[in-house]
């Protein structure tokens, strides 16, 4: 928090959320970054890579262990295909708290960069 405000109040960040008649279920951000390219050398992109970061990403413990994380991240990745038809998004990234999370989210296509704290899915692999 800045200027006494959260993210999505500046701006920063938009949070999408999960409900189920008048309880929040569940919720995730978006937040437009760029991936810094000169040390992480993937070929065929710029130097700075257009990105859309998912951040924040939780569901309520009365609903967890019912896959709804895959049902927000699924929603999540078609929000940022549909952004990139209109302007200019290269990859989704998703930044990790802990290792373990790694093996999830590889599993659904996400890639590790040399900074093993971040993945990244091409926006062309990305469900429409």
């Amino acid at each position: 928090m800045a200027n006494g405000k959260p993210a999505p109040q500046r701006g920063v960040a938009r949070v999408h959320i999960l409900a189920n008649d008048s309880h929040i279920v569940g919720f995730y951000t978006l937040t437009s970054t760029n991936l810094d390219n000169s040390d992480n050398g993937i070929k065929g992109y710029p130097r700075h890579i257009p990105a859309i970061l998912i951040g924040r990403m939780g569901i309520d413990l009365r609903y967890q262990g019912q896959e709804l994380s895959k049902t927000l991240l699924w929603n999540a990745l078609t929000k940022i295909k549909a952004i990139s038809q209109d302007t200019g998004v290269m990859v989704a990234t998703i930044d990790l708290k802990n290792d373990s999370l790694a093996n999830y989210y590889t599993q659904y296509g996400f890639k590790p960069l040399q900074n093993a704290n971040r993945l990244i899915m091409s926006v062309e692999h990305l469900p429409s």
